[in-house]
């Protein structure tokens, strides 16, 4: 028989995390769309929030966003991701993404 293994999930699946994501787009794109995406519900995702953060290197006329949504816990997907950009609570997550500016 192979090895069984037992790992210890920080959350049980489904429970409702936080996570993190960066997208890039023009000023005024930006302006429009990404404020818009905040409190939308997009099938099992909500936009708690979205940071913006003006990307230096590219110059004034692209603009950073980090979106904070609101997902089912997925090992899969979110595992590895854990404590990096995938969070048990908001708090945590608009912490992480506060210090990234």
């Amino acid at each position: 028989m192979a090895d069984d293994k037992t790992y210890i999930l920080p959350v049980a699946i489904g429970t409702p995390i936080y996570v993190l994501e960066s997208c890039y787009c023009h000023e005024t794109y930006a302006n429009q769309h990404c404020k818009m995406l905040s409190g939308k519900i997009h099938g099992n995702t909500t936009v708690i929030a979205v940071i913006r953060l003006p990307d230096k290197h590219k110059g004034s006329y692209r603009t950073r966003c980090i979106k904070i949504y609101k997902r089912p816990f997925d090992p899969v997907k979110h595992l590895s991701k854990w404590g990096k950009s995938a969070f048990a609570t908001e708090d945590e997550a608009v912490e992480m993404a506060k210090s990234k500016k």
